[in-house]
């Protein structure tokens, strides 16, 4: 029977069987290769740029605080022809020599000294000083300032100070002396101002 007399003459007509695979090995799968996309070396070195600007800025703008938080970046800064804004910078401020207690009417005096070193090559202008009355915790109870003996210091030399707190406060363990200025001093007295 022919095979075409079978079909329904409505039905749409039979595609054509695909060709068969080529024997013999001829017949070799192209896989396709994905497309790598090639980096700009501009856009590297644009971003390399960036983060060494970023880290400059940082390093600049907050000198105060990285010397501060860490005194060694001094000498970093140097290195590269900075002297960090830094209050008391090239000073030596060691733990205060003495902490005289005397119990008065007012309450507990204290009487501390100590001295300041200077590592600079000329003479500088010795800042102002404060002092800090601390519990274990290490929370400053009172807080005060003061001047050194000298207004000035000269290189190499040593400068002493002494100054007097009386406070009836109880828990005080210890006694922190540091260097300060009007800045520090506006923004303290500010934040004390906020908290009352």
């Amino acid at each position: 029977p022919d095979p075409m007399m079978d079909e329904d003459p409505g039905a749409p007509p039979r595609a054509a069987d695909p060709p068969p695979i080529p024997q013999g090995g001829d017949f070799v799968l192209r896989q396709r290769k994905p497309k790598v996309e090639k980096k700009s070396p501009l856009m590297a070195w644009v971003i390399l740029i960036f983060f060494v600007v970023a880290i400059a800025a940082v390093g600049w703008f907050f000198q105060r605080d990285i010397v501060a938080a860490f005194p060694a970046m001094q000498k970093v800064y140097g290195w590269v022809g900075i002297q960090p804004s830094v209050v008391g910078y090239g000073l030596v401020l060691p733990e205060p020599s003495g902490a005289m207690p005397e119990q008065t009417q007012e309450g507990l005096k204290l009487t501390i000294t100590g001295e300041i070193m200077s590592e600079l090559s000329e003479r500088t202008v010795v800042p102002m000083l404060r002092g800090a009355l601390v519990d274990t915790n290490g929370m400053e109870l009172h807080v005060w300032t003061f001047e050194a003996d000298s207004p000035d210091i000269l290189p190499g030399e040593t400068v002493s100070y002494t100054t007097e707190v009386t406070t009836q406060l109880q828990g005080i363990t210890s006694v922190q002396i540091t260097f300060t200025d009007e800045s520090d001093m506006m923004m303290e007295e500010g934040m004390s101002g906020q908290s009352q």
